[in-house]
């Protein structure tokens, strides 16, 4: 053999042996890598919606009926929970898919949903007081009948308000919301008729 064959024999050699001393370094490597990124990506999401939830729970919550207010504390506690159980979760995840399905399920939660359940109890509560001072003052029976519909309606809107959660979809609070604005509807229909 000539030298220029025996040095790229050589080299072919060298590669071959520290591709396969190398190659499961650096996979180990980088699935560690992953592995850091994601339990941090977890952590952080975590963090962030349990602040977000405590954020509504300590500053939304009172302007709504003591009921509605208890209810609404219930589910962001259950959602709270989950989400710290997700966290350890996360600690005890074998792999990075795993771990991919952990930070999944962690980011379907969102505590918008919970600012919007807020806002829609406290419309359904201001409408439903309205519908009692018109149930008060009025004496036809038209309108007491009318009236009586949009409370049955508006108490749809609110037990559906108060089964949202933090993981619920925004077609479920499009849904709701839009079961308020048809109560909303009949009684402005009601008080123009």
């Amino acid at each position: 053999m000539n030298r220029i064959t025996l040095a790229a024999a050589a080299v072919a050699a060298t590669l071959t042996t520290l591709a396969g001393v190398t190659a499961p370094a650096i996979a180990a490597d980088g699935n560690a890598q992953i592995r850091a990124t994601l339990e941090h990506r977890i952590d952080a999401q975590v963090d962030a919606n349990v602040h977000a939830l405590a954020t509504i729970e300590a500053r939304r919550l009172g302007t709504l009926e003591a009921d509605h207010r208890a209810e609404v504390r219930a589910g962001i506690d259950a959602d709270v929970a989950a989400l710290v159980d997700l966290r350890a979760e996360a600690d005890s995840d074998a792999t990075v898919a795993e771990l991919r399905d952990t930070l999944a399920s962690v980011q379907e939660y969102r505590a918008s949903v919970y600012a919007k359940v807020v806002v829609i109890l406290n419309a359904a509560e201001r409408l439903e007081a309205d519908v009692q001072v018109t149930l008060a003052n009025t004496v036809s029976a038209t309108l007491t009948a009318l009236m009586e519909e949009v409370s049955a309606q508006l108490d749809v809107a609110v037990d559906a308000a108060l089964e949202l959660d933090a993981t619920s979809s925004g077609s479920a609070v499009s849904e709701v919301r839009s079961e308020y604005n048809a109560a909303a509807r009949a009684y402005a229909h009601a008080q123009a008729g």
